[in-house]
C-alpha cells in the first residue's frame, strides 16, 4: 500500500466513523421522538374520548331539557326518545342473534 492508498483508506475510515456517530445519535433521536409521539398519542386519544362523552352529555342535557319544557320542542323530544329506543331495541335484536 503506498501512502496515496493509506490516505484514501484513512480519510475512509474517519468518515465512516463520523457516519456511525451520526447514525448512532439519528437512533437515539428517533427512540426520543417515537416516545414522545407515543405520549402525544395516548393523550390524544384520551381527549378524544372526553370530547365524546362530553358530546353525549350535551346531548343528553339538550334532550332532558326539551323533555321538560312545555312547549312545541317536547314533540322533538319525543320523536328523538322513539328513535333512541329503536335503536336500542335493534342492538338488543342483535345481540340475541
Amino acid at each position: 500500500m503506498n501512502a496515496d492508498q493509506a490516505e484514501i483508506f484513512g480519510s475512509l475510515r474517519g468518515r465512516v466513523k463520523e457516519i456511525m456517530k451520526a447514525l448512532e445519535t439519528e437512533r437515539a433521536n428517533l427512540k426520543i421522538l417515537q416516545k414522545d409521539y407515543d405520549e402525544l398519542k395516548k393523550k390524544s386519544d384520551q381527549k378524544t374520548i372526553e370530547c365524546k362523552a362530553l358530546e353525549q352529555k350535551y346531548n343528553n342535557l339538550k334532550l332532558a331539557k326539551v323533555m321538560v319544557s312545555e312547549t312545541e320542542e317536547s314533540h322533538d323530544a319525543k320523536i328523538k326518545v322513539n328513535k333512541i329506543v329503536r335503536e336500542i331495541d335493534k342492538c338488543i335484536a342483535l345481540l340475541n342473534r
